[in-house]
Protein backbone atom coordinates (compact mmCIF):
# COMPACT_ATOMS: atom_id res chain seq x y z
CA UNK A 1 0.00 0.00 0.00
CA UNK A 2 1.12 2.96 -0.80
CA UNK A 3 0.72 6.63 1.12
CA UNK A 4 0.56 10.27 0.88
CA UNK A 5 0.85 13.22 2.61
CA UNK A 6 -1.77 15.97 1.95
CA UNK A 7 -3.94 18.66 4.00
CA UNK A 8 -7.43 19.07 3.19
CA UNK A 9 -9.51 21.64 5.17
CA UNK A 10 -10.79 19.99 8.42
CA UNK A 11 -8.44 16.89 8.07
CA UNK A 12 -6.62 16.25 10.95
CA UNK A 13 -4.75 13.22 10.25
CA UNK A 14 -3.10 13.68 6.61
CA UNK A 15 -2.12 10.87 5.67
CA UNK A 16 -3.77 9.46 2.45
CA UNK A 17 -4.20 6.34 0.53
CA UNK A 18 -5.56 5.33 -2.80
CA UNK A 19 -9.08 5.14 -1.48
CA UNK A 20 -9.30 8.34 0.13
CA UNK A 21 -8.47 10.13 4.03
CA UNK A 22 -6.77 7.12 6.47
CA UNK A 23 -8.28 6.84 10.02
CA UNK A 24 -5.90 7.63 12.25
CA UNK A 25 -3.31 5.44 13.29
CA UNK A 26 -2.98 4.34 9.54
CA UNK A 27 -0.40 3.92 8.29
CA UNK A 28 1.57 3.04 11.40
CA UNK A 29 3.91 5.14 12.52
CA UNK A 30 6.68 6.76 14.95
CA UNK A 31 5.15 8.73 18.07
CA UNK A 32 7.71 11.58 16.23
CA UNK A 33 5.95 10.99 12.98
CA UNK A 34 2.56 11.23 14.28
CA UNK A 35 2.86 14.34 16.76
CA UNK A 36 4.95 15.84 13.27
CA UNK A 37 2.42 15.59 10.85
CA UNK A 38 -0.82 16.06 13.93
CA UNK A 39 1.05 19.37 14.10
CA UNK A 40 1.76 19.84 10.44
CA UNK A 41 -2.09 19.30 9.31
CA UNK A 42 -3.37 21.57 12.80
CA UNK A 43 -0.52 24.52 11.34
CA UNK A 44 -2.38 24.45 7.90
CA UNK A 45 -6.55 24.54 9.37
CA UNK A 46 -5.36 27.51 11.69
CA UNK A 47 -3.26 29.43 9.34
CA UNK A 48 -3.88 28.84 5.86
CA UNK A 49 -6.72 30.73 3.98
CA UNK A 50 -8.97 29.26 0.86
CA UNK A 51 -9.26 32.86 0.23
CA UNK A 52 -6.05 34.12 0.36
CA UNK A 53 -3.91 31.55 1.03
CA UNK A 54 -0.81 31.28 3.73
CA UNK A 55 -0.53 35.08 5.32
CA UNK A 56 3.05 34.94 4.03
CA UNK A 57 5.55 33.16 1.49
CA UNK A 58 7.47 32.47 5.24
CA UNK A 59 4.79 30.45 6.00
CA UNK A 60 3.95 28.55 2.82
CA UNK A 61 7.77 27.85 2.86
CA UNK A 62 8.21 27.04 6.49
CA UNK A 63 5.18 24.49 5.94
CA UNK A 64 6.43 23.07 2.87
CA UNK A 65 9.89 22.41 4.26
CA UNK A 66 8.10 20.89 6.98
CA UNK A 67 6.06 18.12 5.09
CA UNK A 68 9.51 17.06 3.35
CA UNK A 69 11.16 17.10 6.27
CA UNK A 70 8.49 14.54 7.87
CA UNK A 71 8.50 12.20 4.63
CA UNK A 72 12.23 11.88 4.62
Amino acid sequence: MRYGLMNEYGVDWPFWSEDGPCNQGRPSLSTRLVDEGLAWAADFNANYSVDAGWPTEAASAHTSAKAVASSS
